[in-house]
């Protein structure tokens, strides 16, 4: 069955333009990989600024995978001191999706 990840980043002030960068620079990598079905960015358009990743793996060996890869583990490294809060993920089961 399909995982579906929601993963929210709110960078600290100021800091906006390298979470950005780094978030866009992990997109083909990602995507690149074995099981990763979506890699999606999308950026709040509330005030607050923040990004919100939507990534589907095709089961708990690709999101796995995904976690353990260099690309994710620098990512993770580089950006962490730059957020204002801690990662958010929540994963998701399907349910009633339709796909297009």
């Amino acid at each position: 069955m399909p995982i579906t990840i929601f993963a929210s980043l709110v960078p600290l002030a100021g800091k906006e333009d390298i979470v950005e960068a780094e978030l866009r620079a992990i997109l083909p990598l990602s995507r690149a990989e074995a099981g990763c079905l979506q890699y999606d960015l999308y950026r709040d358009l509330k005030a607050v600024p923040a990004f919100h990743l939507i990534e589907i793996y095709a089961d708990q060996a690709a999101l796995e995978a995904h976690a353990q890869s260099a690309h994710f583990l620098a990512m993770r490294d580089k950006l962490t001191p730059l957020l204002a809060q801690p990662l958010s993920v929540t994963l998701l089961g399907e349910m009633d999706v339709v796909k297009q």
